[in-house]
C-alpha cells in the first residue's frame, strides 16, 4: 500500500508510515486509501469519520487515488499491525495513542488538528454532588469509571492527574467493590463513564471538561469537579 501527504481539516494529528512516494508511484487504474481507526462500534466509527475519508478521497483523485475507505479495529494493536502490513494508509487520534503507535510503527506526524475549534483541552474527574466526596483523596475505597483504555481524555489524562497526587488505582473487572487503600477503576465504552456515575454504578468518572460542560443542566448540576488535568494538545494526525 502507498504513503502520501494529506492537509489539516479541522482536528488531530495525522500520522503516516515513513515512506513517501511520489504521484507515479500509484498503479495506473488508482488506489484506495485506507483510513485506520480504532474504535469498538464499527459503525459509529464510520459514520463519524466516513464524510472526512470520502473528502480526502477526491481530493487526492489527481494522483491517482480511486476511492478512499475506513478500516475499523477494535484495539490500539491491530492497528500498528495493519500499518506495519501496508494495510492502512493514514490514521488520526488523539496524542498518546498517536505516540503508541508511531513508536511501534515508524509512523510520522505531519499534522495537528484542533477539535471543536479548540487547539487543547482538559479533562476533569467528577462525582455526585450528593456523595459526601468532595476531593480526589476522598476516592480511595471508592470505584472511578474512565472510558476506553486507549482515550487520553477520559483516562490517560486523569490517570495521570491522580498519580500526581501519589493516589494507587487497582483495576476492577467485573465491576465490583473497591479496596479500602486504594481506588478501584473500570473501563467503558466511549463516552460511557459519565453515564456510569450518572446511574449510579461508580461513583465517579472521568471525562473532558468540554464533555461536562455539555451535559443536561439537570444532570450538571447534580455533578462537582474534583479536580482538573493539565491543558494538553487536541489530536494527531499520521
Amino acid at each position: 500500500m502507498n504513503v502520501f501527504c494529506v492537509f489539516l481539516i479541522s482536528g488531530f494529528f495525522i500520522y503516516l508510515p515513513l515512506v513517501l512516494i511520489t504521484p507515479g508511484s500509484f498503479a495506473a487504474e488508482g488506489s484506495e486509501l485506507i483510513f485506520g481507526r480504532v474504535q469498538d462500534d464499527p459503525v459509529r466509527a464510520i459514520r463519524d469519520r466516513q464524510e472526512f475519508v470520502d473528502y480526502l478521497g477526491r481530493k487526492l483523485a489527481p494522483v491517482w487515488i480511486s476511492g478512499a475507505k475506513i478500516l475499523v479495529v477494535d484495539n490500539i494493536h491491530l492497528l500498528a499491525q495493519a500499518l506495519k502490513e501496508n494495510k492502512v494508509d493514514l490514521f488520526h487520534d488523539t496524542p498518546v495513542p498517536t505516540m503508541v503507535l508511531a513508536r511501534r510503527t515508524g509512523a510520522l506526524p505531519i499534522l495537528r488538528q484542533w477539535k471543536y475549534g479548540e487547539a487543547e483541552y482538559e479533562s476533569v474527574i467528577i462525582a455526585r454532588k450528593s456523595s459526601g466526596i468532595d476531593v480526589l483523596s476522598d476516592l480511595v475505597g471508592k470505584v472511578l469509571a474512565f472510558d476506553e483504555p486507549h482515550s487520553t481524555s477520559a483516562h490517560i489524562l486523569p490517570r495521570m492527574l491522580l498519580a500526581e497526587k501519589n493516589l494507587n488505582l487497582i483495576h476492577l473487572n467485573p465491576l465490583g467493590g473497591a479496596k479500602p487503600n486504594a481506588i478501584g477503576y473500570v473501563f467503558g465504552a466511549d463516552g460511557s463513564a459519565t453515564n456510569l456515575l450518572i446511574t449510579g454504578r461508580v461513583d465517579a468518572a472521568a471525562t473532558s471538561q468540554r464533555e461536562f460542560e455539555e451535559l443536561r443542566p439537570e444532570v450538571k448540576d447534580a455533578l462537582k469537579v474534583l479536580g482538573k488535568s493539565r491543558r494538553h494538545i487536541s489530536h494527531s494526525n499520521r
